[in-house]
Formats: C-alpha cells, sequence, structure tokens
C-alpha cells in the first residue's frame, strides 16, 4: 500500500509544515510509504502519482476529483472538502438536519463592485447590528468582519466587491471565545477552548490562547453528527461556548495547537484511521 499527502505548492506557513512532518512521522512508524506531491505540478492521471490513496492537504478540488476518478482513496473526499470549504455551502447542507447555527444570509451573487443599500439595510433589520460578514473561502480566522452600523456594513461589502460572502448573527454571549473539536472517523478525539480577550474572533492567528477543554455530551454528539453529515474523515469543528451551536466546520484544521495543549497524538490517531479504512476496502 503506497500513498501521497498532497499539499499546496504556494503554501509554507509553520502550522502547514507542522501537519504534514508529523504525518510523515506517524506514517512511516507504521510502516507505509508515503510521499509528498504539491499541486503545481502538471498531473495529467492519477497513474502520475503510483499511489492508492491520498491525504488531501489542499483544498485543489479538481485535483482531487481526478485522484478519485481514477480510483484513489482521497480523505477527505473532494466532496466534502468543497462543501466544508465553502462557508455557504455548508450552511446549505446542514439546515436540513436542524443543526443550530447563527441565522444567516448568503448574499447575492454579484458580477461587479455595485453595492446594493437597499439589500443591505433588508439584511441589518434582520439579523440587527452588530452583525457579523464573511468571505464563503477563508481560514484562520481571515476574512471574517463585524460591521456595527449600516455604515459599516455598506463599507465591508464596498470594499469585498463581487467576492462571495454571507451575513450571519452576531453572537455577542461568546464574544472572543470557541470551542475547537477534532473529529477522526466520526469520533469526537480531542478538544480545546481558544479565548481572546483582545478581538471578537478567537482563531489563534489573531492571539486567541488555548486550553483544554471539557465538552458535554451534547457537544461531542453534536460534532461527531456534523461530521457524518458532511461525509468527512477528519475535521475541526467550531462551536460557541455559551451553546450547542456551530461556527464553522474545516475540513483540514491545523493540529499543531491540539496536539500540544492535549497531548493528544491527532496525527497518529488520523494515520491509524486511515490505514484501518484502506484495510477494509
Amino acid at each position: 500500500m503506497k500513498g501521497a499527502i498532497i499539499v499546496n505548492g504556494y503554501y509554507k506557513s509553520t502550522p502547514y509544515t507542522h501537519q504534514v512532518e508529523r504525518l510523515l512521522q506517524e506514517f512511516k512508524a507504521k510502516g507505509i510509504t508515503i510521499c509528498v506531491y504539491e499541486n503545481r505540478f502538471p498531473k495529467l492521471s492519477a497513474k502520475d502519482f503510483g499511489i492508492d490513496f491520498a491525504v488531501f492537504l489542499d483544498k485543489d478540488i479538481a485535483l482531487a476529483q481526478m485522484l478519485e476518478s481514477e480510483g484513489v482513496r482521497v480523505f477527505n473526499s473532494s466532496m466534502a472538502i468543497e462543501i466544508a470549504d465553502s462557508k455557504i455551502k455548508t450552511a446549505v447542507a446542514l439546515k436540513k438536519y436542524d443543526v443550530k447555527m447563527p441565522l444567516t444570509i448568503p448574499a447575492p451573487v454579484k458580477y461587479s463592485y455595485l453595492t446594493d443599500n437597499q439589500y443591505l439595510q433588508s439584511v441589518g433589520q434582520l439579523l440587527n447590528f452588530p452583525l457579523v460578514v464573511k468571505e464563503d473561502r477563508g481560514s484562520l480566522g481571515t476574512g471574517v468582519y463585524l460591521a456595527n452600523n449600516i455604515k459599516e456594513l455598506i463599507e465591508i461589502d464596498t470594499n469585498l466587491g463581487s467576492k462571495q460572502k454571507l451575513y450571519q448573527q452576531y453572537i455577542a454571549q461568546s464574544l472572543g471565545k470557541s470551542y475547537r473539536v477534532i473529529v477522526v472517523g466520526n469520533k469526537v478525539l480531542a478538544a480545546i477552548m481558544l479565548t481572546n480577550s483582545l478581538d471578537f474572533r478567537s482563531n489563534a492567528n489573531f492571539g486567541g490562547v488555548a486550553e483544554i477543554a471539557e465538552l458535554s455530551l451534547e457537544y461531542i454528539k453534536a460534532a461527531e453528527d456534523i461530521s457524518k453529515y458532511l461525509l468527512l474523515d477528519y475535521c475541526g469543528i467550531d462551536f460557541f461556548v455559551n451553546e450547542v451551536m456551530l461556527l464553522e466546520v474545516n475540513s483540514n484544521a491545523f493540529f499543531k495547537s491540539v496536539e500540544k495543549t492535549t497531548g493528544i497524538n491527532v496525527a497518529k490517531e488520523y494515520v491509524e484511521y486511515i490505514i484501518d479504512t484502506m484495510g477494509r476496502n
């Protein structure tokens, strides 16, 4: 059995490279032949890789689909990544399961930089201020903005131009706090609480501090259910701390902070899940 870790050749952050290094360590400890391939090298067929499975640490959906079309088992699947990578698609996919989320309004698709003030007035009336604006695609807390009034909402919308986005109800009780729950094979493995006293975003990229979280059974069930609904092999699911309400889903959640804070070997658990899954196929 031979596998590959597929990475983005244009992204080299420390948490990202750490993710790759940890997975390599754990695969080699299990005696599994594993290589790292960057998406920036031209590939015309899965045969160019010569692999049975791929740990897909990228969001290059077309590449993942190509691998799957030729029999490679991809962790996570192209469909799961595509939905989880889009905040709008995530909200739509989970709506039918009655997953509790802040009231969410997907912005209409625009093909120009036109700002529709009347539409934004309606959004403000429905959600009340302050409200949160999120770019459809973004990670590490980027692309998330707080609009305190209609003037700020218009300014944010103007700056984002034709980018896809959504508007969400602001949950004041969870200001600067969130749970990050790591799920492997639809089972909760570890959880931390992130706290930021300087920003409404709790993400570590904006100064959030991590500590071990003790989750109630309601949070655990919600995390495991969401991972099943979205068909995710591995993910990080973020919740508000004041109630079991979904904040965000991350198909390629970094686990450096989680491993350091909890002492749980996330990479080992993920590798063992992959090996077990391949053995059952």
